[in-house]
């Protein structure tokens, strides 16, 4: 069985954050992500350096918390996305903990600023008393040209004591519409694992159909497997019209800015098991729209209003603080979310 993960279905390594330990080990793993990614001994020294200043500031200010490593590759672009998380009290004003030599722990005071400085793509958000979310991504390499219509990245992480993930996530982009798609695959391990990268196939093979007739092509491509749950959503971008199809429990919600979310529905069923009833939904799709959609190891009870500002944030720093908050912990899960691209590369906090 290949356990080479598809295109878009790269799954997260989660490293603990308690001590010295976490931080070594975190560092261990990006330098070898690096390697792998042929990163110059320079760039490699970047990703290290994030991924030390991240960790000994979460056991400073917070005493614990987690990172979250992950591989991009695409075209001739490459790079290493690193998401820091903890509950500690947060930051009252990110802007001043920036400016080397500010601390509150007796050290140099330039962590942050050497994480900016190091990082294609930095963002940052910190809460009093709910604590902080840092993202850092290090890029090598011409970015993808033209930009995609959709701005989407995704935080997936398998149980814990797996190595593969039951919970996968697909784009699929031409000039005039954009294909999005979330399954789980039952249960979790490596036959979840299997559902999963079939319905990603399946998904990829079926370019030309909509989101029904993609799930009913799934149905008949499932059989014979664990099978699985799964959302697909096509937006028309001319028409500005998102059409979507769900079976089963996976979680969607279409977020206009400023406004009340409106859920995708899902019907009850299971892709290569029992599924009684496909149904295709329309929705406009508003200007700067947000899209989240998650599997159920993320608790569907968080709202975003109650993190004043996340949702102008990067999609990746939107996905790791519902992971940091909702994940339940006992499944594998993935919390993928969407916006238009605004082809920005650089935040400020």
């Amino acid at each position: 069985m290949d356990l080479r993960p598809l295109p878009n279905h790269v799954v997260c390594l989660s490293v603990a954050i308690d001590d010295t330990t976490g931080a070594g080990e975190a560092r261990r793993l990006v330098t070898k992500m690096a390697e792998e990614l042929k990163f110059s001994e320079f760039d490699a020294g970047r990703a290290a350096l994030v991924v030390t200043e991240a960790a000994t500031n979460i056991t400073r200010h917070a005493g614990r918390g987690e990172i979250l490593l992950r591989r991009i590759a695409m075209d001739t672009s490459a790079g290493i996305e690193i998401i820091a998380l903890d509950n500690g009290p947060g930051m009252t004003n990110v802007a001043e903990c920036m400016k080397d030599g500010f601390s509150t722990a007796g050290s140099l005071g330039v962590g942050l600023g050497a994480i900016s400085r190091m990082s294609t793509t930095y963002d940052i958000l910190s809460i009093p008393g709910k604590g902080t979310a840092l993202l850092s991504r290090i890029e090598v390499g011409p970015r993808r040209s033209p930009e995609p219509r959709l701005e989407c990245s995704a935080v997936c992480v398998p149980i814990r004591n797996q190595e593969v993930s039951g919970d996968a996530w697909a784009i699929d982009e031409t000039p005039d519409r954009s294909r999005i798609f979330v399954v789980d695959g039952l249960g979790h391990g490596l036959h979840a694992f299997d559902a999963a990268q079939e319905a990603l196939r399946s998904f990829h093979r079926m370019s030309g159909e909509g989101p029904e007739a993609s799930l009913r092509g799934l149905e008949k491509d499932l059989r014979g497997t664990r099978g699985a749950v799964a959302l697909a959503v096509d937006i028309s971008w001319p028409e500005r019209e998102m059409r979507y199809a769900g079976i089963g429990n996976i979680f969607g919600m279409l977020i206009p800015p400023g406004g009340k979310g409106s859920g995708l529905v899902s019907h009850h069923g299971a892709l290569g098991r029992v599924t009684r009833r496909f149904q295709e939904f329309r929705h406009p799709w508003p200007q700067k729209a947000l899209l989240v959609v998650h599997s159920d190891g993320l608790s569907s009870r968080w709202d975003l209003a109650a993190y004043p500002g996340l949702d102008q944030r990067d999609p990746s720093l939107i996905a790791g603080v519902l992971y940091r908050d909702f994940h339940n912990r006992n499944d594998d899960v993935v919390v993928l979310v969407c916006r238009e691209n605004t082809a920005r590369s650089k935040q400020a906090p």
